[in-house]
Formats: C-alpha cells, sequence, structure tokens
C-alpha cells in the first residue's frame, strides 16, 4: 500500500472570520463563553468542526487548555484545506484565534484533518504521542469528528 503524499505548510495565514474581536479589558465583565459563540458564528458555513481539546500543563506552572479545532476548505492553488483553532488563553482569560496550518495533495476532508492535527502535534509542538501525558492528543486525532 503506498502512501499518499502531501504537503504542510506551518506559516501564519488570516481568514475574514478570524477578525472577530476577543475579550478586551474594557469587556472583562462579559462572560467569555458569549465571546466563544461570537467567534464560532463567525465561521464560514464550511467550517467542519473537529472537536476540543481539554487538558492542562503542569509544568512550573500550570494552565488551563481549551482548543476548538476547526478545517476549512483552502480555495487557493497552493492548498485545498487549512486547520484553524478558537484558544481559550487562561492568562488573559480571552479566546484567540490561532492559524495552526495547511494542506496540499488530499482530498478527502477526514485524511488531511488527521494529517494536519497529527504535524501540528508531533513536528510544530513537539509532543510524543505515545505517552501518557499526551494520549488525550492522539485520542482527539483518531476521533476527530472529520
Amino acid at each position: 500500500m503506498t502512501k499518499k503524499a502531501f504537503t504542510i505548510n506551518f506559516d501564519n495565514f488570516e481568514l475574514p472570520c478570524m477578525d472577530t474581536t476577543t475579550l478586551t479589558d474594557e469587556e472583562e465583565d462579559l462572560f467569555s463563553f458569549e465571546i466563544l459563540l461570537d467567534m464560532q458564528g463567525a465561521l464560514p458555513h464550511t467550517a467542519i468542526e473537529l472537536g476540543v481539546i481539554n487538558d492542562e500543563v503542569d509544568n512550573w506552572c500550570s494552565w488551563k487548555i481549551e482548543d476548538y479545532y476547526y478545517l476549512l476548505p483552502w480555495e487557493t492553488n497552493d492548498f485545498e484545506w487549512a486547520l484553524i483553532r478558537i484558544s481559550w488563553d487562561d492568562n488573559w482569560s480571552q479566546y484567540q484565534w490561532e492559524s495552526c496550518g495547511r494542506i496540499a495533495g488530499l482530498t478527502e476532508h477526514w485524511e488531511a484533518a488527521r494529517a494536519l492535527l497529527k504535524a501540528l502535534f508531533e513536528d510544530r509542538y513537539g509532543f510524543d504521542l505515545k505517552t501518557k501525558e499526551k494520549t488525550c492528543y492522539q485520542h482527539f486525532i483518531d476521533n476527530c469528528k472529520a
């Protein structure tokens, strides 16, 4: 069985939905969940919700990870799909957009989602998905809603 060739790019990119504002100091009294709903509502109708990762990092300090991942068709000659996320920043107490990566060479959305997530976690973030601490990420890849 031959593996399909694909190319992944982690350069930053912008989508129109990513202009949605996040919490500012003046809006601290607003419920952050309302901001999350506004951001999710700004996603294009073609966005595929992959799911959410909830984790906690316990290093010299600890912080909560709450990341909502979405796959979108990327309509250019260079790539077919883009991976973005809405991430909770518990240091600043706000949700933020992040462009995660783009992929070329895979036409099936579920293949693109899994390849992008695996590369993001292993190559970009340096996670060893076989360790107990990172099994939730491998489980997410295996069971993403794509």
